[in-house]
């Protein structure tokens, strides 16, 4: 008999000892993850891509290399996190809005910058194209609606290769070459400005789904998907 209960006894506090290290495990794997994956836009996958030591015409070519890949299922979204390192301390972490619009040779005005939050999402839709995706947390709504309008002439340089790149001029009514302008139209119920190439298709476009959010992006079918993943993430 005592040795029957010593033997329960045992038993019984290896038990609570492996299920004590499961759940410590679990919760371990569950925080990790969640730090790993948190972000303004759930994706199904994500790659870093490193700023240190390299020339913007190198990061753009990088970039405009990875549309032209096979990335994703179709409707998936892959996440491109643009990091730094310290020299010093060897750490890495995600490059702000203006060092990744830095890194890449884009030159939005001050003004526009300063309106801008320090994250952001910048990742590539799987939809009827490879489709880039820029998602960013704006901080003053007014100063980044007039910084978007000033950038307008030159977003598209200042994106492309990573963006398609569009003919700054087209043809005007006459025949003679005019300069090529965003046109406002609506998008899924929202005010949207939108450069279309000569054939009338949207290349590119932006829009403010609410004021604490801007998204700018290349393919039409993309904007729906965002949406419902800003919805579902409780962004909007």
């Amino acid at each position: 008999t005592i040795f029957a209960a010593m033997l329960l006894f045992v038993l019984g506090g290896v038990a609570l000892g492996g299920v004590y290290y499961v759940m410590t495990q679990r919760t371990a794997v569950s925080t990790t993850s969640t730090v790993a994956t948190s972000s303004i836009l759930f994706a199904e996958s994500s790659v870093t891509l490193p700023l240190d030591n390299q020339a913007a015409s190198d990061l753009k070519a990088q970039l405009a290399q990875v549309r032209e890949k096979q990335i994703g299922t179709l409707g998936s979204i892959m996440r491109i996190i643009p990091t730094i390192t310290n020299a010093q301390t060897g750490t890495t972490r995600p490059a702000t809005t203006a060092e990744f619009f830095s890194s890449i040779g884009a030159h939005p005005p001050d003004e526009l910058v300063r309106a801008f939050g320090s994250d952001f999402f910048f990742g590539i839709h799987v939809v009827d194209k490879n489709a880039p995706v820029l998602i960013i947390p704006v901080v003053s709504y007014d100063h980044a609606f007039a910084g978007m309008l000033a950038w307008e002439t030159s977003m598209n340089t200042d994106l492309s290769p990573t963006f398609t790149a569009v003919s700054p001029t087209k043809t005007g009514p006459e025949g003679t070459p005019i300069a090529r302008t965003f046109q406002d139209i609506v998008l899924r119920n929202y005010d949207t400005r939108a450069l279309e190439d000569d054939t009338g298709q949207i290349m590119l476009y932006y829009s403010f789904p609410n004021p604490n959010l801007l998204v700018i992006a290349e393919s039409p079918y993309s904007f729906a998907e965002i949406l419902a993943r800003l919805q579902a993430n409780r962004q909007l």
